[in-house]
């Protein structure tokens, strides 16, 4: 049985608002790549936590418009 899961988070190089997004997940603490690891042992907290890291990352990754 698994341990848990890896998902790997990346903001394209190709993608025309790179830098200004680059530099939006850096303030927040995350680079282009981020790998988020969901272990089956993670208690409700550390969970909703980590959930919320990846909605956070996302969100900028998927920005259609950057206004910085």
């Amino acid at each position: 049985m698994r341990e848990g899961y890896s998902i790997l988070l990346e903001l394209s190089d190709a993608d025309p608002f790179f830098d200004k997004k680059k530099r939006l997940l850096n303030d927040m603490g995350f680079d282009v790549k981020e790998i988020v690891h969901i272990k089956s042992s993670l208690d409700r907290d550390s969970l909703s936590t980590t959930l919320n890291q990846m909605l956070q990352i996302a969100r900028i990754i998927h920005l259609d418009e950057v206004s910085c």
